[in-house]
C-alpha cells in the first residue's frame, strides 16, 4: 500500500486562517472587558468594578485606613530617597576607585619582565578587582535594604497602611 499524502485544498485553507485571525481579534477585543479594574475615591474607599458577560456589577469594598499624615510621608520619602542616593553615589565611587586600581596595577604588572611574576601579578589584580566589586554590590545593598526598611518604619509611624509606593509602581529599587 502506497503511502499518501492528503492536503487540504486552498479555499478550505484560506477560510480556516480567516475564521482563526477572526476569533483572535475577538477575543483580545472582548478579554480586558472581562478584567477587574480598581478605582479610588477621595475617601479612601476602594471600588471595583467586575465585569461580567451579562452585565456589570460594582462592588464597594471599605477600608479602615484612617488618615495618612502627609507631610510625615512626605519627610519619610525624602529620607529614603536620600539615602538611596548616598548609597549609589558610594557604589558608584567604589567602582570608579575599583577600575582605577585595576588599570594601575595591571599598567604596572605589565611592565614585569619575568613571565612568572607579570602573570601572578597579573591574576593578582584582576582577584583585587573582583573582591572589590563584590564589597561594592553587597555594601549598596545592605544600604538600600536598610533605607527601604526605614521607610517602612517611619511610613507606619505616619499611619499609612501597607507600602504604598510598592503598590502604587515603585521601580527596581524597591525590591530587597
Amino acid at each position: 500500500m502506497q503511502n499518501e499524502l492528503y492536503f487540504l485544498p486552498l479555499s478550505l485553507m484560506k477560510r480556516l486562517i480567516t475564521s482563526a485571525v477572526a476569533a483572535a481579534t475577538a477575543f483580545s477585543l472582548a478579554a480586558p472587558g472581562f478584567a477587574m479594574s480598581v478605582h479610588f475615591d477621595s475617601d479612601t474607599k476602594i471600588k471595583s468594578r467586575h465585569a461580567t458577560s451579562d452585565s456589570n456589577v460594582d462592588v464597594k469594598v471599605e477600608s479602615n485606613r484612617g488618615t495618612v499624615d502627609l507631610a510625615c510621608m512626605q519627610t519619610a520619602v525624602e529620607k529614603r530617597d536620600n539615602a538611596m542616593i548616598a548609597a549609589q553615589d558610594a557604589y558608584s565611587a567604589s567602582w570608579k576607585t575599583a577600575l582605577q586600581t585595576r588599570r594601575d596595577e595591571l599598567k604596572a604588572a605589565w611592565g614585569i619582565q619575568d613571565k612568572k611574576q607579570r602573570e601572578e601579578a597579573i591574576r593578582a589584580a584582576w582577584k583585587k578587582f573582583r573582591e572589590s566589586r563584590k564589597t561594592g554590590r553587597e555594601n549598596f545593598r545592605t544600604a538600600r535594604k536598610n533605607a527601604w526598611n526605614t521607610f517602612k518604619t517611619d511610613s507606619k509611624a505616619c499611619k499609612a497602611q501597607g507600602n504604598l509606593d510598592a503598590s502604587l509602581g515603585a521601580s527596581l529599587d524597591a525590591q530587597n
